[in-house]
């Protein structure tokens, strides 16, 4: 009978499970952390570069801060993807195994991570003219 019920009305599609908002709220996140780490990278380059000038307390200033920012919405997104996983095993079945497949999915996530960490090491080491050694 499709989506109409016997006596006329239209029957509702079911809500989409809690965690479906915490995979979009991720999801934002990440892309927002993208668009950050091109700003540091941005910044990065031009400190680095900057031997001289009067901006460079600041520009160090905007760097910190963008980089604890950074630090804290990764933090953010990985407590919201331990909600997911929480709230998919506690529903079970089919949800379990999809939520599941979420968090597989958010390896880019650790990928993201482990490109914000070096990066930033390097510009530690460039800013100290240290050597990049892993």
């Amino acid at each position: 009978m499709s989506n109409l019920q016997a006596g006329g009305g239209v029957n509702q599609a079911p809500a989409p499970p809690s965690w479906v908002e915490d995979v979009d709220a991720v999801n934002d996140v990440l892309t927002d952390i993208q668009r950050q780490m091109d700003q540091l990278h941005s910044l990065h380059a031009t400190r680095v570069g900057s031997v001289f000038g009067k901006d460079l307390d600041d520009m160090e200033g905007r760097i910190e801060k963008l980089t604890s920012d950074i630090t804290d919405a990764f933090r953010y997104a990985e407590r919201r993807l331990k909600k997911v996983g929480l709230a998919t095993k506690r529903a079970g079945g089919e949800e379990a195994q999809v939520g599941a497949n979420v968090q597989r999915r958010y390896v880019f996530e650790r990928r993201l991570l482990f490109f914000f960490v070096c990066a930033r090491y390097f510009y530690l080491c460039e800013g100290w003219n240290m050597p990049f050694l892993p």
